[in-house]
């Protein structure tokens, strides 16, 4: 290793073990600090050009390397995260109450840990995933899902009686799971959505855009039903504009921007709302802007707050 290699690395990692960043995931650290260094370039190029760093380079360049560094150090640790979660927490026996005669987990798992490779080298998908995976990792889906099934309101409906969804709550928590690991997939298979300035200020594609990358999603995920690729595709969809969304397409939306700024160790001031009805609270306001199912945001409001999260 060089002698630049180990300043960028050293570099970085200080800028990682930053107190304030500690229990954030690798994709929130990683945005935060390249947030930091394009918000204090004026004051950082005049060190991190000297002698003692990058002599000769302008900033542009200074960037390229940092952030290509930083990439690696949270790949390593955000691809570890995905291995285990696919392999081990992620269970997909569910497909067989959607019509999956034989349930070839070990492949199925493998095929979908390739596409969440490829989704995290592309820098839309990359941003795209990291909802979602926020929302696994403080296991949003389990403990909302977990409440819903002691009730029979609007959500256990339309999860039982409109998309008929025959299975345990276990079972419904996976199905949202591989949900959200199927989102980020319209920001590289998409013609047109992720690009566009629709989905950067709202999060949301035109159905034909979703159309195209739900079928070319099958044939890369030849064994996954179609409902579970639509629940994923079409969580990128309006609900205002599109009614007969499947639930869980619905709260994978919810879940997935929910989690996009999520910090699970937020001071929550006295008298303050918890972050989490607190978020739910902003959404039940711009529901239709953001193409929120209101009748779900409702409910999932009601659950944060009697649960203070």
């Amino acid at each position: 290793m060089d002698s630049q290699n180990e300043k960028t690395i050293g570099f970085i990692r200080h800028l990682l073990d930053n107190p304030s960043l500690r229990n954030q995931t690798p994709l929130q650290k990683e945005e935060q600090i390249i947030a930091f260094l394009d918000t204090n370039a004026k004051q950082l190029f005049p060190t991190l050009a000297s002698p003692g760093f990058f002599p000769n380079h302008n900033w542009q360049q200074i960037r390229t390397i940092l952030i290509g560094e930083l990439l690696k150090i949270t790949d390593e640790s955000m691809q570890a995260y995905l291995q285990r979660f696919v392999f081990e927490q992620l269970d997909l026996a569910f497909t067989g109450f959607l019509g999956l005669k034989q349930v070839p987990q070990e492949e199925m798992k493998t095929r979908l840990l390739n596409l969440l490779g490829a989704i995290s080298h592309k820098a839309a998908g990359r941003r795209a995933l990291t909802g979602s995976f926020n929302a696994l990792a403080f296991k949003l889906p389990e403990k909302y899902i977990e409440i819903v099934f002691t009730s029979r309101n609007y959500i256990r409906f339309e999860l039982e009686k409109v998309q008929r969804l025959r299975m345990s709550k276990e079972e419904v928590k996976n199905l949202v799971k591989t949900s959200l690991l199927l989102r980020p997939s319209v920001y590289i298979l998409s013609p047109d959505g992720a690009g566009t300035a629709q989905y950067k200020t709202r999060g949301t594609v035109q159905k034909h855009a979703a159309d195209v990358v739900r079928q070319k999603l099958q044939q890369q995920l030849p064994n996954y039903p179609e409902q579970v690729i639509r629940s994923g595709v079409e969580s990128n969809l309006s609900f205002i504009d599109n009614t007969n969304l499947l639930t869980t397409a619905r709260l994978t939306t919810l879940f997935s921007h929910m989690a996009r700024e999520y910090k699970p160790d937020m001071t929550v001031d006295r008298g303050a709302s918890s972050p989490e009805k607190s978020w739910f609270s902003v959404a039940r306001r711009n529901f239709r802007y953001f193409g929120y199912d209101i009748k779900m945001v409702d409910e999932l409001y009601k659950i944060a707050a009697e649960n203070g999260w």
